[in-house]
């Protein structure tokens, strides 16, 4: 069936290239924010449930008058979204008549030295607050280089791509993230969501490459294999099965650590609705047959309730975004 509920992170590339989707495929994203897909005319059937790139230089102006910062820096991912949102960014910033007193790109490809001349550049600035445009193969490996140099001192802005990681968990970077500010989607509880979460299990789902060493790491413990080397992790203990998935709430694992869910719940029921409206519209001639579904018909209906608020199980709305 010619759908596609995409992802694209922040991080990411995008993927789609103009007019590929005018007829041939109806996409709704749950992840890709670059503003460019906003052009109807390029990617006339591709619609999305988050808002675009364009609304954080606001968020950051705000910010920065709140506290009465006029010099920023710009840290950010050394990719095609990361570049294209920071040079937004830039411009919005320095229009509001806020200085940015440097914009670094950082790599999850860096070498330690690469990473501490960029660490040791954003130390020198007298610029204190730091806008850090980045995802976790990058905030990583600089944090625990800014942590080795003890730096402190600078203010950072998380992006929402990492402000809720599990990053503020480690100890160790206690000091060099004390104080940042992050920008987080809000969260809206999906009923039956925090019950699934917990219920999981790998007996449940065997054909799950993914949920075994999901388990695994969880719980740091290893599962017997057959014709595996029982002396190659006999620091870990086995798994049992009976390890409790509630044991680590506190340690990240709940639902306001996954708050992209409302998104992808959003575009699913949107593509729901769509084929809904048309399944229920009186005036059309044809009578509905599954095998025959065609995107450009689901786009049409799906467009129809863009700018409306509906109504779902959640007891939230839904917006499609179009434009």
């Amino acid at each position: 069936m010619p759908f596609s509920l995409q992802t694209g992170a922040p991080n990411m590339t995008v993927q789609v290239r103009p007019n590929d989707n005018l007829l041939c495929l109806f996409q709704i994203s749950y992840a890709s924010a670059l503003s460019d897909l906003r052009d109807k005319v390029q990617f006339p059937s591709f619609l999305r449930t988050l808002q675009s790139d364009q609304i954080m230089p606001i968020y950051i102006i705000n910010l920065m008058r709140h506290f009465g910062w006029t010099w920023i820096g710009l840290l950010v991912s050394d990719n095609d979204f990361g570049l294209y949102s920071s040079e937004l960014v830039r411009k919005e910033i320095e229009a509001a008549g806020i200085c940015v007193a440097f914009l670094m790109k950082l790599s999850a490809q860096h070498t330690r030295d690469q990473t501490l001349s960029i660490l040791q550049a954003i130390k020198k600035s007298t610029a204190n607050v730091v806008y850090f445009y980045c995802s976790m193969p990058e905030v990583i490996p600089f944090t625990q280089v800014a942590t080795e140099q003890k730096t402190s001192g600078k203010v950072w802005i998380a992006h929402a791509s990492w402000i809720s990681s599990p990053i503020f968990s480690y100890k160790e970077f206690w000091k060099t993230l004390n104080g940042t500010i992050g920008f987080l989607y809000p969260f809206i509880q999906i009923p039956g969501f925090g019950n699934f979460l917990y219920s999981i299990h790998p007996s449940l789902y065997p054909e799950d490459i993914f949920m075994k060493s999901f388990w695994e790491t969880s719980f740091g413990c290893m599962w017997s294999y057959q014709g595996q080397n029982q002396s190659a992790n006999i620091s870990l203990p086995h798994c049992t099965g009976e390890e409790n998935l509630n044991t680590l709430a506190r340690k990240g694992y709940n639902e306001e650590s996954v708050r992209y869910a409302i998104l992808i719940y959003n575009a699913v029921y949107s593509l729901a609705y769509g084929i809904k409206y048309m399944i229920l519209d009186k005036s059309s001639s044809s009578s509905f047959n599954i095998s025959q579904l065609q995107p450009w018909k689901v786009s049409y209906y799906v467009l129809q309730i863009v700018g409306l608020w509906i109504q779902i199980k959640c007891a939230v709305t839904v917006f499609i975004v179009s434009s």
